[in-house]
């Protein structure tokens, strides 16, 4: 499998978009376990 710079950008958004959407999951969690 040869791995070409636009799916390698495209791969790094989709990691990019998980992260910051688990993250932002984890952030309401903890706010909600704080309040």
């Amino acid at each position: 499998m040869i791995i070409t710079p636009t799916s390698r950008c495209e791969s790094g958004l989709l990691i990019s978009v998980v992260f910051l959407s688990t993250s932002s999951v984890v952030l309401k969690h903890e706010l909600l376990v704080v309040l």
